[in-house]
């Protein structure tokens, strides 16, 4: 996708044929914002305006049929999204911005393929229930959290990054026994990110 905008000069609108990819495949969608934001933005926190365009947006990412269609190959998935998590982490990584709690664009590819992962159920290996809804776009009712949270300098990745049921969530965040169960899950998500990633993109 970056190859096609930095080849096609598109100041004169874009063809039916992007229009409709973007419409259909929130992989592409994020693509597309990684192009516009590399070449004309650069350094420059683009934040603001993307989200007076709606594509900084949690959302901007999801395909309402993706995670459930039986033709999609979930691990393919998962390491399509890890790909596109790495490329952008290598530009991010340690970077700061004032907005960077609602750095949405960036978190939303890393959420997008925990959920892939997840399957539906909490991550947390003393739970593993299925999430208890779906939400309106189809996905699970599973909140995603940084084991490392990354305002303390952890990674945004899905290698610490995990999909757990509201009450994991909860116990994780300000339970008694958080202490004991973090550094398990860090364990879990390294050890679910190893194996449902198919490509060797994650920057360890």
């Amino acid at each position: 996708m970056k190859a096609w905008f930095a080849e096609h000069a598109s100041d004169g609108g874009l063809p039916e044929r992007i229009y409709v990819l973007a419409r259909e495949s929130g992989h592409a969608r994020i693509q597309m914002v990684e192009a516009i934001a590399a070449r004309f933005f650069d350094d420059f926190d683009e934040s603001g305006l993307l989200t007076a365009v709606g594509l900084y947006d949690q959302d901007v990412a999801t395909d309402e049929d993706t995670l459930g269609r039986a033709t999609v190959d979930p691990k393919a998935e998962y390491a399509r999204w890890c790909d596109s998590v790495a490329r952008q982490e290598a530009a991010t990584y340690g970077r700061r911005r004032t907005r960077i709690a609602s750095d949405l664009i960036r978190l939303s590819l890393a959420r997008r393929a925990v959920l892939i992962r997840s399957q539906g159920r909490c991550e947390n290996p003393e739970c593993g229930r299925p999430a208890p809804d779906v939400n309106d776009h189809g996905e699970p009712v599973l909140e995603v959290d940084h084991v490392d949270q990354i305002s303390d300098g952890g990674r945004d990745h899905p290698i610490q990054m995990i999909a757990l049921c509201p009450d994991c969530h909860a116990v994780k965040t300000r339970g008694r026994s958080r202490h004991r169960l973090i550094p398990l899950l860090a364990r879990t998500a390294r050890d679910l990110h190893d194996r449902w990633n198919t490509t060797e993109t994650s920057r360890e």
